[in-house]
Order: structure tokens, then sequence, then C-alpha cells
């Protein structure tokens, strides 16, 4: 079981390598994550059963920039609608922020119908005063403050509904596992950050733009955003993995799962980025090959999986998980 995971993290290696930044090694991140998905059974099942959202997971590991070392608790490798998903902790985003070099610290609260809370401006720090080993009451809001290097203050509030309309449009939001459920707070304390980097300086001292991206995995695994609704970095990345290991059937399932629009951009980028001198109808000749033997394998599959005799459609089952099961049942002849 482990090493399978260990071989599934592996592939990622090579699009890690590309990514990352800093002090980061892949080694390192690899035993991370192998410890969070061996906590329990049912990570263990969906990295099993969706392989390649642990890669796309490990990649954006190494794009955010944000370790998965548990002792930091700045991110986490945990499943969600059938995927293993990369989540970034509120105090993953405030490092993020502070490691561009324009804000100097980040602080976010809630605030509680017990406490004393005087919102002043978006300027100054609000007055928020509460007893901590008191009882004080339910959640009533949430605000960050950010201080710039400048020594301004950028104070962003938001109440308990504005919170919960942000809530409802997760898809993960009545998952058992949803951070929603198990972390509300801290969800609380995210939305808002999230909301209040809108307001923060863009400058980053780094070169990098790891709060941005980081704040484009929480929407597409928390909000409304599609895996691959647009063709990504992590996308890109993805495909010429799949070009270069001649992975036929994954290959043509995720090239055929792209709109028009995306197939025709993401052929045309690695063509250009890996072709030889004169050599673009060449390679592109070759993965055209690619995808013609990743139908025929998928078809050959639709047929197995109907045949009569019933070992052989076992056979045919065992060999790929329940979305490629349900993606070749979709193919017709």
């Amino acid at each position: 079981m482990s090493n399978a995971l260990a071989t599934t993290i592996r592939k990622s290696e090579v699009s890690f390598n590309k990514k990352v930044s800093g002090n980061m090694t892949f080694d390192k991140e690899a035993h991370f994550a192998m410890q969070l998905l061996s906590k329990n059974n049912f990570s263990v099942t969906t990295a099993q059963k969706n392989p390649d959202s642990l890669m796309s997971s490990m990649i954006n590991v190494a794009a955010i920039g944000l370790s998965l070392n548990p002792a930091n608790a700045d991110a986490y490798l945990v499943p969600r609608d059938g995927a293993i998903c990369l989540d970034v902790s509120y105090k993953g985003l405030i490092k993020l922020a502070t490691n561009t070099g324009s804000i100097k610290w980040v602080q976010a609260e809630i605030v509680y119908d017990a406490d004393e809370f005087k919102f002043k401006g978006v300027g100054k720090k609000p007055k928020h005063e509460s007893n901590p080993f008191g009882d004080r009451g339910s959640p009533i809001g949430v605000y960050c403050i950010a201080k710039t290097v400048d020594g301004d203050f950028l104070v962003t509030i938001m109440d308990g509904d504005e919170i919960e309309a942000v809530r409802n449009t997760s898809k993960a939001k009545d998952s058992d596992y949803s951070p929603w459920k198990t972390f509300p707070m801290e969800m609380w304390k995210k939305t808002v950050i999230k909301r209040a980097a809108k307001t923060w300086p863009k400058t980053d001292l780094n070169g990098s733009d790891h709060l941005s991206h980081a704040i484009e995995v929480i929407n597409e695994h928390e909000g409304l955003e599609a895996a691959y609704g647009a063709v990504s970095d992590e996308a890109t990345d993805y495909y010429a993995q799949l070009v270069e290991d001649e992975n036929c059937f994954r290959l043509y399932r995720f090239f055929t799962e792209l709109e028009l629009e995306q197939q025709v951009s993401v052929e045309n980028d690695y063509v250009s980025a890996h072709a030889a001198p004169r050599g673009k109808g060449t390679l592109k000749t070759r993965i055209k090959m690619l995808k013609a033997s990743g139908r025929e394998e998928a078809l050959a599959a639709l047929e197995a999986f109907n045949d009569e005799d019933e070992s052989i459609r076992e056979e045919a089952l065992s060999l790929y998980d329940d979305s490629d099961i349900a993606f070749i049942n979709t193919l017709e002849k």
C-alpha cells in the first residue's frame, strides 16, 4: 500500500522540481505527504483511486511554496470530493503574505457576541476586548489586520452572514471531511484573509506569486472552480508528463475531457516547448499516435467490460479505477 503511494508521489518529481523555489526539496515533501496520507484509510483509498489528484497536489505544493511538514500546520493533503486536495491553512496564507515583504504582519480574529468590538475604519486598528477564560457566546464575525512596510494598517471585517454566503458556494461544505465542518473557525479566518489580500500591496519582493496561486488552489477545491477549468500550468505540466511517459490511455482521456480550445492550446504549448528545430510536425504526429493508442486501449477495455465471460470482465475492471471505468463507458465504437 505504502509502496503504491510512494510510486505515485514519485511520478510528480519532475514537475515538482520545475516549480519549486527556495530550500524546499521533493524528498522531504514526499515524506511529509506519506505521513499525512497514512493517518487514515480513507485518504489512502482516495489516493489509490485518484492518483492524478495526488500528483497534482504535490505539484501545487511546489508552486505555492508551503511545506507539508505537519509541525508547521501550513498546508495539508486531504481527501475531498473523490480526490486528494492541497489544503492551505489560514496560518499558511499569513506566512505567504508576510514572505512577500510587502506586509509586515497579519492577524485574523473571531468576534463573539459577548465581546466588545468597535470598528474604527479600514486604516485604524479596531477595538476588540474579550474574556478569553469566560463564555464568549457564539461567533458573529471575523476581522483581519495587516500592517504594511510603510506602517499603515489595513483592516477587513466580515459578519456571520457574509461568511455563511461564502460557505454556501463551497462544493465541500457538506462533506464529513470538509474543513467547514471540522475546523469552522479556521475557515472563517481563512475567508477574511482571502478577502483582505485583495487590498494588500501587490509587490512581491521575492519575485514569486505564491499567495495568488494559493488562493487559486483554495478556490478550486473549496469554491466552484473545476479542477482543469482552464489550461493552468499544472494541467500543462501534467500533459507533458503523460506524453513523456507515453501513458497512452491517460493522455487520451485527459485530452478528450478538455474543451476544443484547451486541446489546441495545451498541445501547441507542449510542441512549442519540446520540439526540435523544424520538428514540430514530427512531434505532433507522435502525440497523435499516442492518443490513438490510448483510444484503442479504451475501446478494448469497453469490449472486455461487456464480454460474456465473467473472468474477462473482472480482469478488465480491475485494471482501472472508478473514474476511468465511467469514462470508458461513455465511449462509442
